[in-house]
This record gives structure tokens, sequence and C-alpha cells, in this order.
């Protein structure tokens, strides 16, 4: 498995995640997405960088994936997956599909589908184009019980602060 983690050049909370992942025996690459400053929409961001920097990477190493975004504490090591993509990272599911991709197994056997659909989609977001993209390929996704967190900080996408259920009780990182 080869852990890919999403952060921007302004990050505040990168350091924490890699931490925690060093901490666990994993060696992440890390990899700069889009900003809003590129013309991107808030909610395309996720997509568009996973798609068009994440994705080809992962087929070049051809090793299942991890994606990490980097807001997120790892607090264990990740189990054996048992399907095809794995949400681990999650807020909630609703009728619409999985809400939060922070932490993402994917199958390397998905890597060719995978970006055959994300090249004629429009970006949008990620959580939900997966949800769908499973929906759609009849894939039979899981859902992960998984201890992790996020470190609070005002979200780039968004310029807010972020209050989700796993935002760790600690003084706000701002953006310098």
């Amino acid at each position: 498995m080869e852990v890919f983690v999403l952060t921007h050049k302004n990050s505040t909370t990168l350091d924490n995640c890699l931490e925690s992942l060093v901490n666990l025996g994993y060696e992440p690459n890390v990899t700069y997405g889009y900003t809003k400053e590129e013309h991107f929409k808030n909610y395309q961001i996720c997509y568009s960088s996973f798609r068009d920097k994440i994705l080809p990477r992962a087929m070049d190493v051809d090793k299942d994936l991890l994606y990490v975004e980097d807001d997120t504490i790892l607090n264990e090591p990740i189990p054996k997956m048992d399907k095809d993509l794995n949400f681990l990272g999650y807020y909630e599911i609703r009728a619409t599909g999985i809400v939060g991709a922070n932490i993402v197994y994917i199958k390397k056997e998905l890597f060719p589908l995978l970006k055959n659909e994300m090249d004629k989609y429009c970006s949008q977001h990620l959580d939900r184009y997966l949800s769908k993209f499973c929906e759609r390929n009849n894939i039979h996704f899981g859902l992960v019980e998984y201890d992790w967190n996020e470190v609070p900080h005002i979200s780039m996408n968004t310029n807010k602060v972020r209050n989700h259920r796993k935002v760790l009780p600690q003084k706000l990182v701002s953006i310098v």
C-alpha cells in the first residue's frame, strides 16, 4: 500500500498529519494539490487534485492507494481491507452518498476504471463522486470503523473553522 497525502502550499496541518503517519510506520508521499487561486471552485479542489496529481502517481507505483487529507490524524495502523474501496475517514452516510473522504483506501485494480471515469466527469465533491462511482460500477465499498481525528484549522476551501465531530479540542491552527 502506498500512502498519498493531499496538501497545499499554505497548509498549517500537514506536519501533524505526517507525524501521525510516520509514527505508525508509513512513508507518506506528499502531493501538493490545486488551490482556489488556480481558478477552482472550493468543491472541485480535492477531486481535481486526486484525478490529476495523485491517481497518475499511484498508477505508476502500482500498489494499493491510501488517500489521506492533510488535516487528518491517524491514531492506529490501517487494518486489512476486505473491499476494493473503503472509506476510513468519513463523517456520515446520507442517501446521496458518503460525506467526507479524509481517508480512503483504493485497491490498484480499480485504478484504470477510476481514471477513465474521472477523466469523463467534471470536477465535483470527491466523497460524493466516489460513492456514485461505486454505485455505477456495482462496487461494494467498505465503511471501516477507524480511529482518526482532524486537526482544528481554518479550511482553505471554505475559509471557515472546521467543526466536525472528529476535530480535536485543541487551539485553532490558523493560516499564516
